[in-house]
């Protein structure tokens, strides 16, 4: 069992990665500018959001207060979980191109969270706060994208003529 979740903490993320790139191989190719500046501007967001939250938010790891760790950890702030954040803005944006992988990616995004819990790295708040900053800075991503569509002025809400 303890494989599992090690494998799950670690590298669970990965395929939550993989099925988002996958994503972008399926949309219309007119839609890929879309999707990379959704990325681009959702990484650039999730990083502030990260960053700033960890700034503001110190507590240890729960392996410093007793919890057995099964990952090896350097014992630095927890708060949030950086690859909670990952899944979750990744999965929320291949969401906004795809529901139907977006919401199965959703679900195996899930399981990255819990199983950082289970590994003593993370507690659930970091794992809440991580699927919240990294789905906040994929809708910011998408929002920003569709103001930059080709054709739209970039500061209306109309389409330029």
């Amino acid at each position: 069992m303890n494989a599992l979740i090690i494998l799950g903490a670690k590298y669970l993320f990965l395929a939550v990665l993989a099925g988002a790139f996958g994503v972008f191989w399926t949309v219309e190719k007119q839609e890929r500018r879309k999707f990379i500046i959704t990325a681009l501007v959702a990484a650039v967001i999730a990083i502030a959001l990260t960053k700033s939250a960890g700034a503001l938010y110190f507590d240890p790891r729960p392996f410093t207060h007793g919890v057995t760790a099964l990952i090896p950890h350097e014992p630095d702030n927890r708060f949030p979980s950086d690859h909670t954040v990952l899944s979750f803005a990744a999965a929320s944006i291949a969401y906004a191109f795809s529901k139907k992988i977006g919401m199965v990616l959703m679900v195996l995004a899930l399981p990255v969270g819990v199983c950082r819990v289970l590994a003593g790295i993370h507690s659930p708040i970091d794992i809440v706060a991580g699927a919240m900053f990294g789905c906040v800075a994929a809708i910011c991503g998408f929002w920003i994208a569709n103001r930059f569509e080709p054709g739209r002025d970039a500061w209306s809400s109309s389409k330029a003529k």
